[in-house]
């Protein structure tokens, strides 16, 4: 981030000091839907310039003619139009003489007014994308102040700061953005930003050489796992599904924002296990952080084709497995699938182990498991699960890349060489001593499928391997012999007690000494 970016970033950050418990999200919703507006608007702008040259654009709009055949053109480009008096730098050149309340009041109005034009503009075609892209604002929350003045001062100011941040990349600020919004509202574990270093990665390991058109994310959060693979992959359709609408909303802008045409990005709202809105669709690269240990009510879905694929359905209480089985099921035959996914859905053995068992044994799709260092997507302990189709042989290669990290702002992160490393281990696949490892078949048949990487790798210091049962065993023999001793040592002292050579003060105050006899 540039210096004039932090600067300004310190700034928008200002705007959100006393702001209520709770309402950060509001706050964050509102600021990044500001930034997608203030993108479009300059979309537009750039469009209508194009075509006018130097007429200026407020002048040539007041003639119907000239109106209409600006707005068909924008639809047809952009999906929507945007009347010159709602581009942010024309309302505000309008309100210069303004200030204070008159103001706030005037700016909030002008912004409610663009992004319903935005939503109601729309083509048949591009309807989809943007009449629920600003649904998520409520520019009345209560969370902006206690009254109308207040709510209206507070939501000019913000967006003020937004309009002020400097833009030389939209993209990579909407991400910078997205970042900060993550780290301060403190949302659960993948519903809403996965680190920009572990989306990379993920990116980089469906990266398989081979040409790919489309790419999928069916719990994509705010979409950024899935434009950098899109992106590293070059795919022309970007599809994604999103539980939370609000979550969806942002998840749409940061395609847009990033470029992505609404005739190039599908976004759907749903449940994406209840409400599979791509059914029947394969995808030759698919990444995904779905949420931890969702629940789900696999009773309903007992004849989805999805699921029964496999013995057992996934815990009610821990998706991951179901996630993944969704994932499989839109994998195209040489596809290729990475997903982030927590340690212990690795090792847990019942109904998960029966997946697991059949993933591997019977499917051979398993094809790498990376296990990352803790806490950097959120979770204690994670890590990138490849799956892949096509695969001509039965191994699996596992990398502890727990010491790889680093410290980014404080927080646990991956360096770009760190990632760069770990991708061209991965393409190697060769053992390393305390790293990685090539497991067999046989091996993960004996560890009854336990995918977890310290089974098979064991770091540089770690000690040698503990027999819990005979140590165990030991423990219990240990505890008789002694609890023999006290026995033996009990009788002792009782003969010495009663003999009558203990009766002198000496051998009696050593016996109060030892803790064995109280008697005077």
């Amino acid at each position: 981030m540039t210096q004039r970016r932090t600067t300004a970033f310190k700034k928008l950050l200002a705007t959100f000091k006393g702001v209520p418990k709770g309402g950060e999200r509001v706050y964050w919703q509102a600021a990044l839907s500001f930034f997608g507006y203030r993108y479009l608007a300059m979309r537009v702008e750039t469009v209508v310039r194009q075509r006018l040259g130097t007429q200026r654009p407020e002048v040539v709009w007041q003639d119907a003619t000239h109106r209409q055949r600006l707005q068909t053109a924008l639809q047809e480009e952009l999906g929507f139009y945007l009347e010159p008096q709602l581009w942010p730098e024309q309302f505000l050149a309008a309100m210069h003489h303004l200030h204070g309340h008159d103001l706030s009041m005037r700016l909030t109005g002008a912004l409610q007014q663009a992004m319903d034009q935005i939503a109601a503009s729309t083509t048949p075609t591009s309807r989809p994308t943007f009449v629920h892209l600003f649904d998520g604002v409520d520019l009345d929350s209560l969370q902006f102040g206690g009254t109308a003045e207040q709510r209206i001062e507070n939501v000019s100011r913000l967006f003020l700061r937004v309009y002020q941040l400097p833009v030389d990349d939209w993209g990579a600020v909407y991400e910078d953005l997205l970042q900060c919004a993550a780290a301060q509202v403190r949302l659960p574990a993948g519903s809403f930003y996965t680190p920009r270093s572990v989306s990379t990665l993920q990116a980089g390991l469906v990266d398989q050489g081979q040409a790919v058109t489309a790419v999928y994310d069916p719990t994509m959060g705010t979409g950024s796992s899935l434009i950098l693979a899109g992106q590293r992959l070059e795919v022309t359709a970007y599809y994604g599904q999103e539980l939370m609408p609000r979550t969806a909303s942002l998840g749409q802008l940061n395609l847009l924002v990033h470029g992505v045409s609404y005739r190039d990005g599908q976004v759907a709202v749903g449940d994406v296990l209840t409400a599979d809105q791509l059914a029947g669709r394969k995808f030759a690269a698919i990444v995904a952080t779905p949420p931890v240990a969702a629940h789900w009510d696999p009773h309903y879905l007992a004849n989805d084709p999805r699921f029964t694929a496999y013995e057992q359905f996934a815990p009610k209480s821990k998706a991951d497995w179901a996630f993944v089985e969704h994932m499989l099921a839109h994998l195209t035959d040489q596809g290729c699938l990475a997903v982030v996914l927590p340690v212990g859905s690795l090792f847990r053995q019942e109904a998960e182990g029966v997946i697991r068992q059949q993933i591997v044994e019977r499917d051979n799709l398993l094809d790498a498991v990376i296990s990352l260092p803790a806490k950097i997507a959120q979770l204690a302990a994670s890590a990138v699960v490849v799956f892949r189709r096509g695969r001509t042989t039965r191994d699996v290669w596992l990398l502890d890349a727990t010491g790889f990290g680093t410290k980014q702002d404080g927080k646990p992160d991956l360096a770009a060489t760190a990632v760069t490393a770990i991708l061209d281990r991965y393409h190697q696949r060769q053992e390393e001593p305390h790293l990685a490892h090539l497991a067999t078949l046989a091996e993960l048949r004996k560890n009854a499928f336990d995918l977890s990487v310290a089974r098979y790798v064991a770091p540089a210091n770690r000690q040698p391997a503990v027999d819990v049962p005979a140590t165990l065993r030991e423990i219990q023999a240990t505890k008789r012999e002694l609890a023999q001793l006290d026995d033996e040592y009990n009788r002792l002292l009782a003969q010495l007690v009663q003999s009558q050579d203990a009766a002198t003060p000496e051998t009696l105050a050593m016996l109060r000494e030892m803790g064995k006899h109280d008697q005077t």
